[in-house]
């Protein structure tokens, strides 16, 4: 117990690697460390740098066309023969139609905005499930005024990356998503300002070159929880061969 106080609250184990068990002078030694050594390297062959822009505009245009008409991504796809993945589509089409104006008939704008809570609870419950998931086994601390969904007591390594905190979006980013994505790159800019370096999770993807903020990279869900069950298959095959 002494010992993890000290480790938690000494400034000489501020750049740990946890995994390997071993100090470094500084967090520029410490990235290298993560970036050739071997045992961080990730289990993904392939990794996913994201959907470009030229796929994504010409659905976002259509989308925008036939947004009063509050299409479904099935009609969508159909229009532009587009191969990106529904939920991708969908998460476009919520996109443009955050630029409808309120519905003078009551009826239609009351349905509107249940289909506005439901997509906010939905997406609640997404991020519940992705904080429980990663916190198990880390050191979380408590939310601060920042509130990051998971903030960490000491810089951790996630999929290879120095991470301070974890914020989760469960939709798809794209840059001329209205008024959600300059939200978005002002809330990452404070995290990386004041907490250090982070990650951003987007649940379905996000578009390429979607984040130039210094300080946070961008993944797609699929690749930090690959990566997170297999350190914990790895944990669970050590703990059986001890």
């Amino acid at each position: 117990m002494a010992l993890d106080q000290h480790k938690r609250d000494s400034p000489i184990h501020k750049h740990d690697c946890k995994t390997c068990d071993c100090s470094f002078a500084n967090g520029t030694a410490l990235a290298q460390h993560l970036q050739n050594s071997s045992v961080h390297a990730s289990s993904f062959a392939v990794p996913y740098n994201g959907i470009p822009a030229s796929e994504i505009r010409p659905v976002y245009q259509v989308d925008l066309k036939l947004r009063h008409s509050n299409p479904e991504p099935r009609r969508i796809i159909e229009l532009t023969r587009t191969t990106l993945e529904t939920r991708i589509v969908s998460a476009i089409i919520d996109g443009a139609l955050r630029l409808l104006p309120p519905d003078q008939d009551p009826a239609r704008e009351a349905i509107r905005m249940q289909k506005i809570r439901d997509r906010t609870e939905r997406a609640s419950q997404a991020e519940k499930l992705f904080n429980m998931r990663h916190s198990a086994g880390n050191e979380v601390v408590q939310k601060t005024k920042i509130t990051p969904d998971i903030l960490f007591s000491s810089p951790t390594i996630v999929h290879g990356v120095l991470c301070h905190w974890i914020e989760y979006k469960d939709t798809f980013g794209f840059k001329q998503n209205p008024f959600v994505h300059k939200q978005h790159l002002k809330q990452f800019r404070k995290y990386a300002t004041t907490l250090g370096s982070g990650m951003v999770v987007y649940s379905v993807g996000f578009e390429s070159e979607l984040l130039r903020v210094e300080g946070v990279t961008c993944f797609r869900e699929a690749e930090v929880m690959g990566w997170l069950d297999s350190k914990i298959s790895q944990r669970q095959y050590l703990a059986r061969v001890d």
